[in-house]
């Protein structure tokens, strides 16, 4: 789920009006993918806006081979995309992969925090 709280992830993001959003989450997961592994041409084609602003990670200086650049790419080459968990549920409290479900993931859960 996003890294950042929308009050209710289920309705807000997910589930708008109560119907999966297939093609905004696979097209977020796509996209999120896609800047993990450094490919950011995609948003060329399908965001050109976008393009001109999104190149990809900058190696830092020291970085003369871009071995620490590639390093990085590996090491997200196993993270997890919200599409894949996601799409397999029906209902708010269905459980995510970890044992969450959106509920635990929501702001209005903490609101009496």
């Amino acid at each position: 789920m996003p890294g950042h709280g929308f009050w209710d992830p289920y309705t807000d993001v997910a589930f708008p009006g109560g119907c999966y959003d297939h093609a905004f989450m696979q097209m977020w997961s796509f996209l999120g993918k896609n800047l993990d592994l450094n490919s950011p041409k995609v948003f060329s084609q399908i965001m050109p806006e976008v393009w001109l602003f999104v190149k990809g990670v900058k190696p830092v200086s020291s970085d003369a081979d871009l071995k620490l650049l590639q390093d990085a790419i590996s090491q997200h080459e196993s993270n997890q995309y919200v599409y894949d968990h996601t799409i397999k549920m029906d209902f708010r409290d269905d459980k995510l992969p970890d044992g969450s479900s959106f509920d635990d993931l929501s702001i209005f859960a903490r609101k009496e925090k």
